[in-house]
């Protein structure tokens, strides 16, 4: 059975039978037509041998089956009276939904006491639609930020539009101490209408306006956002962080070779200035790695680089670390870092970023290679430590899973080989984290049994069993106790069982804090500081007599 259209079907059927359905419905032949169902018409149609019935089914805008009784078996073919049926649909339709919209246009005809936007610029004079526009920007300062905001882009000229739009938007008091609330609201709305407009732009693409737009908001808001308190950081901070993701963005696409370059030579510029608000210079550096593998950007970050005497500012010694990195130049990040031997804090930092940025090979190396080396103090050497053990648990080195794959039945070997040297220098902590990593747990549990201070047992008790952890921590906690009196003995219990809560071990914990309160009953305030902490891991209050 063929489709039609049913505003078009004569188009479709011979014009015999067209003219003999046009001529019935003339004649009023077809009668009784009623929708049964959503889409299902039934009718009459009278014809020299008695009247037929017509069934056709609809779709909103095709014609889906019909049947006439004037069939014979096997037809498929419309006949005139299924031809007369639809026409006689088709008019119906039509001429409700002429009514409809006459209605419609009479409701608005009529109601004065409404008026749409579409309707007034439908009929307003431009001439009178500019006067308007211009009178209003003058009477409302939001409206006329707006305005700005959204039609800067058609300016042209050698100033960045967005620029001047956000020095209209930024709070004119210098200090950022006694700027009203409603500065910020105002700023904050022109930052949102900037930013969508950027994003769209991206989309589109016109990478050129959005970066016009990314530079105004990065220029414009950070020297704000360095000299203003933590929480308008918060409150500001995303639009540069999304300004940023918005540059990078616009590098992964297939952009002009000269585009590209206005786009580097910018964040060059910014990556200058070695100042830029919290959380984005880690996206800025991201974005660098991603481009970095070019040899004019490494030469543009080794240029940066040497034109800078010590001390460098972070953000260009990490750009610089990353860029070695990507390039898997270990032969020259090593020496960069041998001249700050002096000053651990930059170390720890680098290994950090490294870990932040997923350059767990780097930050292994540069680990390995100094923790060896006596420049830290206990505080620090612990910090390394536990950054070794990130590294442990993070690792996830091609190189590393080769050497174990190429080793075979022999790394067990090599594992206690390496075991046996460690041991042999004293380095236990450096066991541990070898053992954690490789998830030798007995072995793990064997060397930290025989410790003496807690804080070597905690970065590994999610691997340990709560059996191991009862009879150590209890037996640790009681010889602290023994030298350590007063709230801050007993606060310092409590630290020491915190992890253990936020693992929600409560059952080991409350074990270890009953042996505790039996070994030193007289002790309230270790029960009063527990209880307060870990309210519910006590099974009851009575259980520690506290009268």
């Amino acid at each position: 059975m063929q489709k039609y259209r049913l505003r078009d079907f004569e188009f479709s059927i011979s014009p015999t039978t067209w003219n003999i359905a046009q001529d019935l419905v003339q004649e009023a032949a077809v009668h009784g037509l009623r929708e049964v169902e959503k889409h299902f018409w039934i009718a009459q149609v009278n014809t020299p041998e008695g009247a037929v019935e017509v069934e056709i089914m609809l779709t909103p805008q095709r014609v889906k089956a019909y049947t006439c009784e004037c069939w014979s078996e096997n037809r498929r073919l419309m006949c005139p009276h299924i031809a007369a049926t639809l026409l006689k649909v088709r008019q119906f339709l039509q001429q409700n939904t002429a009514e409809r919209q006459e209605k419609a246009r009479s409701r608005r005809n009529n109601d004065t006491h409404r008026i749409t936007v579409p309707d007034v610029l439908l009929h307003a004079e431009l001439a009178e639609l500019k006067d308007f526009v211009r009178s209003y920007a003058r009477r409302d300062r939001d409206f006329s930020l707006a305005l700005k905001t959204w039609f800067a882009g058609h300016l042209t000229g050698s100033t960045n539009p967005f620029a001047l739009v956000l020095d209209a938007a930024l709070p004119k008091n210098s200090g950022m101490q006694k700027t009203r609330e409603s500065d910020y609201r105002r700023l904050r709305k022109t930052l949102d209408d900037l930013t969508q407009q950027m994003q769209s732009a991206v989309a589109e693409p016109n990478l050129p306006l959005a970066l016009q737009i990314a530079t105004a908001m990065l220029e414009k808001t950070n020297p704000m956002l360095l000299r203003s308190a933590e929480d308008r950081q918060q409150q500001f901070g995303q639009y540069g962080r999304e300004a940023l993701e918005q540059i990078g963005k616009m590098l992964s696409q297939s952009i002009p070779p000269e585009f590209k370059a206005s786009i580097w030579q910018q964040l060059v510029s910014w990556l200058e200035t070695g100042h830029l608000p919290a959380g984005q210079d880690n996206i800025l550096l991201r974005i660098i790695s991603e481009q970095v593998k070019e040899n004019a950007v490494f030469a543009d970050v080794q240029a940066v680089f040497d034109r800078f005497s010590p001390p460098i500012p972070d953000l260009i010694l990490h750009t610089y670390l990353v860029a070695l990195s990507v390039r898997k130049l270990p032969q020259a990040l090593l020496p960069v870092m041998d001249s700050y031997a002096g000053t651990p804090g930059a170390i720890k930092s680098a290994i950090e970023m490294f870990l932040e940025l997923g350059h767990h090979e780097s930050a292994a190396l540069l680990s390995d290679h100094f923790i060896g080396k006596s420049i830290f103090k206990p505080h620090q050497l612990r910090e390394m430590e536990d950054l070794q053990l990130r590294i442990a648990n993070q690792f996830n080195d091609p190189e590393r899973r080769k050497l174990k794959s190429s080793s075979g039945d022999q790394w067990p070997a090599q594992l206690q080989a390496l075991l046996e040297q460690l041991s042999h220098t004293g380095e236990r902590s450096h066991i541990a984290i070898v053992l954690a990593a490789e998830q030798e747990l007995e072995a793990l549990a064997r060397l930290l049994a025989t410790n003496s201070d807690i804080n070597a047992i905690l970065p590994y008790e999610h691997l340990l069993s709560d059996d191991f952890l009862q009879e150590h921590y209890t037996r640790l906690l009681q010889q602290f106790l023994s030298d350590h009196f007063g709230l801050p003995a007993s606060v310092q219990v409590r630290k020491n069982l915190a992890g253990l809560v936020k693992q929600k071990r409560n059952t080991l914990v409350q074990r270890i804090i009953d042996a505790l309160c039996v070994s030193y009953p007289d002790r309230t305030g270790l029960k009063e500081e527990l209880m307060e902490v870990f309210p519910n891991i006590f099974r009851h209050p009575a259980m520690f007599n506290l009268g």
